[in-house]
């Protein structure tokens, strides 16, 4: 089991999203509503932990994964 924990690497690589007009003009939600709806591009995180953000509203987020290592 030890020789398999051992020998785990991850690289990720990310294109760098250019500042948008929306950020800081709107609120916490309709930025993210904006993501959700592919007008602002989503955090490199959720292709990092390899999630999708499904939903949102007032005081919710609701996100898809599958489990992996």
């Amino acid at each position: 089991m030890t020789e398999l924990l051992d020998n785990v690497t991850r690289t990720y690589e990310y294109q760098r999203a250019q500042p948008t007009l929306w950020v800081g003009t709107t609120s916490g939600l309709e930025t993210v509503q904006l993501a959700l709806d592919g007008k602002l591009p989503t955090p490199p995180i959720i292709a990092t932990l390899g999630i999708s953000l499904v939903e949102v509203a007032q005081g919710r987020a609701a996100f898809e994964g599958s489990p992996a290592e």
